[in-house]
């Protein structure tokens, strides 16, 4: 009885964590024009993206690859995610340069 009970527990909580991810929107950045590994700045294409109020709410994908970027700045209600190997590169020499890397 124990494992039944223990059996549909993880359903609930594996079918709840799975509605709520496919419910959130997702956009793949690489659709919006954003390329990695181009070694182009693309603060400003991104910060567009990041201050649109259309965007709110909305989780952007990046794919495995490397984004230079001098600052992002988030007005909105969005999230930034990525496949294992993203980096979100500072470009040296800028204020406060950073990486940030998905692992």
């Amino acid at each position: 009885m124990r494992a039944i009970l223990m059996t549909l527990l993880a359903c609930i909580i594996f079918t709840g964590a799975f509605s709520q991810r496919s419910a959130e929107k997702e956009i793949n950045v690489r659709d919006l024009g954003i390329i990695p590994n181009d070694g182009a700045d693309q603060s400003e294409i991104i910060n567009r993206l990041l201050s649109n109020p259309q965007y709110n709410g909305i989780n952007f994908f990046f794919p495995e690859g490397v984004y230079n970027v001098k600052t992002l700045k988030v007005y909105r209600k969005v999230t930034l995610s990525g496949q294992q190997g993203t980096v979100l590169r500072g470009i040296p020499g800028t204020p406060g340069d950073m990486t940030a890397i998905i692992d």
